[in-house]
């Protein structure tokens, strides 16, 4: 049987790995048994591994929280998430238009309702969106944006990379997710991150999968390894419906 190759790490943004050195101990936790969240779930579930937030779950869920002071961090997180998420979506739709892949595009179709369900929380804070007027591919985040463009130079030059930088994007996001999640206590706050943090999970699951179809042993950059391979190795999160 032929060996199967495995990824090489790459540098990412020296954010996404300033995150990574305190998150350790609290990625371990959110894992547990592919459970990983205690919040209502808000995920549609789809057998092709994307996991789109339901809409009107969501609206319903709103609609039982209070709207409460948030903090500077809070606020930060917010804004921070809208564009992550966006970002993500970007890079996806960029791929579905040159490869021929179905994850593409029913990714980019989850990453959607994530950040759009950010927007909703800025929208209930009156807090301004970053990504109100931006077109695919602009952040107002130089971070994000450096990101964005080293991703899309990367995942063009083959079919594997851009399968290799949705799995990059995926582990960033649950770095940046669980931090996140130390910063914020507003019930509606949290209930989104977890949410996202789970269709996180499932996300990188699928590219892993994709990869691994391909005779590509993905190798975590951001996560720990016994975490990611906690993550991989336990079924895709359904949520309660």
């Amino acid at each position: 049987m032929k060996k199967p190759r495995r990824t090489m790490p790459t540098p990412f943004s020296r954010l996404a790995r300033a995150f990574a050195a305190v998150t350790i101990v609290l990625l371990a936790a959110s894992c547990g048994n592919g459970d990983g969240t205690s919040s209502p779930n808000l995920l549609a579930s789809r057998s092709d591994g994307s996991a789109p937030i339901d809409t009107k779950i969501f609206a319903q869920a709103l609609v039982a929280l209070p709207i409460e002071t948030l903090s500077a961090d809070e606020i930060a997180s917010l804004k921070f998430s809208r564009e992550e998420e966006k970002l993500a979506r970007d890079v996806y739709e960029l791929f579905a238009a040159s490869y021929t892949l179905p994850i593409f595009p029913n990714i980019a179709s989850s990453e959607q309702t994530h950040t759009e369900a950010v927007r909703t929380l800025l929208v209930r804070y009156s807090i301004p969106d970053p990504a109100a007027s931006t077109p695919p591919g602009m952040f107002v985040n130089p971070d994000l944006q450096a990101l964005y463009d080293s991703l899309v130079a990367r995942g063009r030059t083959s079919l594997v990379a851009a399968l290799a930088v949705g799995a990059n994007i995926e582990e960033v996001d649950i770095v940046d997710l669980t931090r996140q999640l130390t910063m914020v206590d507003n019930r509606d706050i949290t209930i989104v991150f977890e949410n996202l943090l789970k269709a996180s999970r499932n996300h990188l699951r699928s590219f892993a999968s994709a990869l691994e179809a391909r005779g590509i042993v993905y190798v975590p950059q951001y996560l720990p390894a016994a975490v990611y391979q906690q993550i991989v190795g336990s079924p895709m999160e359904t949520g309660a419906y």
